[in-house]
C-alpha cells in the first residue's frame, strides 16, 4: 500500500521541508552579483585614498615651501631696509647701500634656487607616490581577486540551486547578473593589465 496515510504524511512532510528549505536562486546569484560590485568599490576607493593621500601631502609641501620663502623674504626685505636706514646714518652711504642692494639680490636669488629645487623635489616625491599607487595596484593585481571571489561564489550559488524550481524569469535574472559581472570584469581586468578591451 504505497499510497497509506502514513505514506502521504511522510510526503507532505517532505514537500513542506523541502519548500521551507527553498531559497531562490536568482537571490543567490544577485548577492554574489552584490557582493562583487562592493568589493569593486571597496578597492577602487582604497585606490583612491591612496591617491589622494599622495596629491594632499604634495599640496601640504607645496604650501608649507611657500609659507617659508614669504617668511624668508619679508626677512630678506627687512634686513635690507635695516641695512640702508643704518647707511643713511653713516660715512660711505652709497657703498653700504650697494652692499646691502647685492646681498638682498643674492639672498633672493639663493631663495628662489632652493625653493625651486625643493619644489622640484616636493613634485618628484608626489610622482614617486602616484607610481608606487600604481604599482601596487597593479602587483596586487585586486580586481582578480574580486573577480576570483565571485567566481567561487558562483560556483556555491549553482551547487545549491534545485532546478526543480528553476523558472525561466529567474534564470533570465541570473544571466542579466552575469552578463553585468562580466562586462565589469572584462573591463577592470583589461585595464589592470592594459590589455585591450
Amino acid at each position: 500500500m504505497a499510497n497509506s496515510p502514513k505514506d502521504k504524511a511522510k510526503s507532505t512532510t517532505a514537500a513542506a521541508k523541502a519548500k521551507d528549505s527553498y531559497v531562490n536562486p536568482r537571490r543567490l546569484f544577485e548577492d554574489a552579483h552584490y557582493r562583487y560590485m562592493q568589493a569593486v568599490q571597496e578597492t577602487s576607493q582604497q585606490f583612491q585614498r591612496n591617491l589622494a593621500q599622495a596629491h594632499q601631502a604634495f599640496m601640504q609641501a607645496q604650501s608649507d615651501l611657500a609659507a617659508e620663502a614669504q617668511k624668508r623674504s619679508r626677512e630678506a626685505h627687512s634686513d635690507y631696509a635695516k641695512t640702508v636706514e643704518k647707511a643713511a646714518q653713516a660715512d660711505n652711504t652709497q657703498k653700504r647701500v650697494d652692499e646691502a642692494q647685492k646681498s638682498y639680490a643674492e639672498a633672493h636669488n639663493e631663495l628662489r634656487a632652493e625653493t625651486e629645487k625643493r619644489s622640484l623635489e616636493a613634485h618628484q616625491a608626489y610622482q614617486d607616490s602616484l607610481d608606487q599607487a600604481n604599482a601596487e595596484m597593479a602587483s596586487q593585481n585586486p580586481y582578480e581577486q574580486v573577480y576570483r571571489d565571485y567566481l567561487k561564489s558562483l560556483q556555491e550559488a549553482w551547487s545549491s540551486v534545485d532546478i526543480n524550481y528553476l523558472d525561466p524569469a529567474s534564470l533570465a535574472g541570473i544571466s542579466h547578473s552575469l552578463a553585468t559581472v562580466a562586462s565589469s570584469a572584462h573591463g577592470l581586468l583589461a585595464a589592470q593589465s592594459n590589455e585591450p578591451r
